[in-house]
């Protein structure tokens, strides 16, 4: 079954972009673009959307490097209700809802498909939970001042599990993730203090919170304490001393 990859060139703080940040936040090198050339000779379906697509036509002239004429040339989807035609021979113009559409594509045949750019495409397979592999290639610099863009915003709350990682010309880093966006807090962990947690409590994707006076789906009791998820306030004395602090430091569901 096809799988969805989206590839998400990002700072330190979220940003995809700044007013003063040339291609790649100034940070290009030789092992990045042996990545980017090695992404492009995998046989992947482009997906993009209309404005990044329109923003990459019209990219000037000395700018169009080999990267860029290997991606013109590739099989691409385009998802626009306005385009009718476009000048990639590789272009295929989609009116139809992306998420339906990439649904489908997944549950066909055909090959993997892949993101480029397309920040508010992205946010929208991730809600609909379609993102097999949200890969994050994090530059080494923080733009909050003129930073545009931001990946992470009004995508609720969800965990990842850190499928690998990968260092670049020794500053950047790519984090491969595979969301789970119906998990709201981890598993609990093993020992006495288990039975003080919830073994699980799912959530939408997309909404709020449960209320405290909501069944839980599993059979723990709640712990002792409302805190927020992952911390446990005043934890239980075990055999006549107090237990020490839960660990936080997790990967995934």
């Amino acid at each position: 079954m096809p799988q969805l990859f989206a590839d998400v060139f990002i700072s330190v703080d979220g940003s995809a972009s700044g007013t003063r940040s040339p291609g790649y936040f100034g940070f290009g090198g030789p092992e990045l673009q042996r990545w980017i050339d090695a992404e492009q000779d995998r046989g992947r379906l482009d997906v993009m959307g209309r404005k990044t697509y329109q923003t990459l036509a019209a990219l000037p002239h000395e700018h169009r490097d080999g990267s860029w004429r290997a991606m013109v040339n590739r099989p691409a989807l385009v998802f626009s209700r306005t385009l009718t035609r476009a000048d990639w021979p590789g272009v295929e113009l989609c009116p139809r809802d992306a998420v339906t559409e990439v649904r489908r594509r997944k549950d066909g045949a055909g090959p993997d498909l892949r993101t480029v750019g397309s920040f508010s495409l992205v946010k929208q397979l991730l809600h609909a939970g379609l993102v097999d592999h949200l890969r994050l290639m994090l530059f080494p610099l923080v733009i909050t001042q003129t930073g545009q863009q931001h990946l992470l915003l009004d995508v609720g709350d969800f965990q990842m599990t850190l499928n690998g990682h990968t260092v670049l010309d020794q500053r950047i880093i790519l984090l491969d993730y595979r969301p789970a966006l119906h998990c709201l807090i981890p598993h609990p962990p093993a020992g006495p203090l288990a039975g003080h947690w919830p073994a699980a409590l799912l959530v939408p994707k997309v909404g709020p919170r449960p209320q405290t006076n909501a069944p839980v789906p599993c059979c723990a009791s709640p712990p002792p304490h409302r805190a927020h998820p992952g911390t446990v306030r005043d934890p239980p004395r075990l055999g006549g001393r107090r237990a020490g602090p839960l660990s936080t430091n997790r990967t995934g569901a």
